[in-house]
């Protein structure tokens, strides 16, 4: 929650007002100004509501983020090469990102990818990126982003998403 607009001050909800995902109250994380639910396994979807200090609700019903997984055992990584990751899950959806994290052995050295491409089932590591990874045992995460419309909102509108984060596993970087 942000006053004004989304690059407002970062606004904590006041008691009585309250978010809750299929009943439960979620978490506040106020380095980010937004509010959190981890859930085990997947779900197909959730219901979120928002009441806010006058009494007020609005419900917004969403489909959550389907699974994406690494093959265990992937090929390295070559720098001054480009790779394709194949994940084991659906094609990428509409309004759905799918981010590549890879964080070589190094301090600092860690690369996103990113693809919005409708229909895409493999994603493009590009060599630069790649490049400037430490050579050595790094560690790699996918993550499918699902941006959502919302249904029912307050006059200053507001945003659904929902994550699907695989298990980190290692990649090798080789020169």
């Amino acid at each position: 929650f942000h006053f004004g607009s989304a690059l407002g001050t970062k606004l904590e909800l006041s008691d009585p007002a309250v978010v809750t995902v299929d009943g439960s109250e979620m978490s506040w994380r106020p380095a980010l100004a937004y509010y959190e639910r981890d859930f085990a396994g997947v779900l197909g979807n959730a219901e979120f509501e928002y009441s806010d200090i006058d009494g007020n609700s609005f419900v917004n019903n969403v489909v959550v983020a389907k699974s994406i997984d690494l093959l265990t055992n992937p090929d390295p990584l070559k720098k001054g090469s480009a790779y394709t990751l194949t994940w084991i899950g659906d094609p990428i959806g509409t309004d759905e990102t799918i981010n590549v994290t890879v964080n070589g052995p190094n301090e600092g050295d860690a690369k996103l990818f990113s693809s919005t491409d409708p229909g895409a089932t493999s994603i493009i590591l590009e060599a630069d990126k790649i490049n400037g990874l430490g050579s050595g045992t790094g560690k790699i995460i996918i993550e499918r982003y699902k941006q959502q419309t919302l249904q029912e909102g307050t006059s200053k509108g507001g945003a659904v998403w929902s994550r699907y984060f695989s298990k980190t596993i290692n990649i090798e970087i080789q020169d």
